[in-house]
């Protein structure tokens, strides 16, 4: 959700159940040439790629092992098919005389070290930012915090709507 913010997406609920949690957006993108279309899709990579990174974080740093277990894993399946998917796209249209393959790999490595680094740039925010969640939630096995809710969360409004749209 900080990291979907940072890079200039519309945040909606977020939904806490016995079996995991999800943070909605609201992308409603507009779209005038394709390379905006590959912009839009790798900001949307790395998106997907934040949950299982933010969950591997320790003292402010990605333990890049820990969140791969998790991206293959049960936590990151749905997240992962996607961004394989998005990057198919991606590379369909970048690719030219460069093998697809290779730059579809290139596409989600280049999603999964940017969304790394926004992860750890915005590290303190979303620990604080689980902190007040979980103590929102209390011992609750399914939750939803809305998105006004969340948006009156100061170190959440803090966090400039697409100030890292650049990283992109």
């Amino acid at each position: 959700m900080v990291v979907a913010r940072a890079l200039g997406f519309e945040t909606g609920d977020l939904v806490l159940s016995k079996d995991g949690a999800g943070a909605k957006i609201n992308p409603e993108p507009k779209l005038g040439s394709l390379q905006e279309v590959c912009g839009y899709m790798k900001a949307r990579m790395m998106v997907l790629y934040a949950g299982v990174l933010a969950e591997s974080l320790k003292a402010g740093k990605v333990q890049n092992q820990k969140a791969i277990e998790l991206a293959n894993g049960i936590e990151g399946k749905d997240d992962r098919s996607k961004v394989s998917e998005f990057s198919k796209i991606v590379a369909g249209i970048e690719c030219g005389d460069r093998s697809f393959g290779e730059v579809a790999s290139e596409v989600e490595a280049q999603a999964w070290n940017r969304s790394a680094y926004l992860v750890e740039k915005y590290g303190s925010q979303i620990v604080a930012l689980s902190k007040i969640w979980r103590e929102t939630v209390g011992g609750a096995e399914d939750f939803a915090i809305s998105a006004s809710d969340i948006s009156n969360i100061d170190v959440f409004a803090n966090i400039p709507v697409g100030g890292d749209l650049g990283q992109a």
